[in-house]
């Protein structure tokens, strides 16, 4: 029985949301609450654009050389979502962002002039979560990950963590 408190028995008595075991770890996300999902989703997107965030998009489905380079494979393979295709190399459902803004940036091969670029995403990730570690919201499979990375030079980096911490200030107060 959870506690009248607690988050996923509001999402119920609200009808915001709900979860079940037929897809554990992952929302079902109902009219009011996906409406407020989206709110809150706008509110971000206005505080990254403030902030010189660029929107992208990347695949949800990615290589596995993509995942040797960026270290993942070797290190969280067992967390991740994995696919094979008959004959072919084994692919993976992305559980974070990074390795995908890494291949745009390589891609915009930006000038020392084009830095810093800031890129944002409100990536669909995936994780292979141990289901005795699941929780409600705090603890899923399947999320949405409001991820942005700061690609800049070395002697931008001070001014860019402190750009970071101060926004993050002024997001929170906005939500109290």
């Amino acid at each position: 029985m959870l506690d009248v408190h607690d988050h996923r028995s509001l999402g119920q008595r609200l009808d915001l949301f709900h979860l079940q075991e037929e897809a554990p770890g992952m929302v079902f996300w109902h009219p009011r609450g996906y409406q407020l999902y989206q709110l809150i989703e706008e509110r971000v997107r206005q505080r990254m654009r403030h902030e010189g965030y660029l929107e992208v998009r990347t695949p949800q489905l990615l290589a596995q050389p993509i995942w040797e380079k960026s270290g993942h494979w070797e290190n969280f393979r067992e967390n991740m979502f994995q696919l094979a295709e008959e004959g072919a190399r084994q692919h993976a459902l992305k559980p974070v962002n990074c390795p995908g803004h890494i291949q745009l940036v390589q891609r915009m091969n930006p000038s020392y002039r084009d830095l810093p670029l800031r890129l944002g995403e409100f990536g669909l990730v995936h994780r292979s979560e141990p289901s005795g570690s699941l929780h409600g919201l705090f603890r899923l499979r399947q999320f949405t990950q409001d991820d942005g990375h700061v690609f800049c030079a070395e002697e931008q980096l001070r001014e860019e963590v402190a750009r970071f911490c101060r926004s993050l200030h002024a997001f929170y107060a906005d939500f109290g």
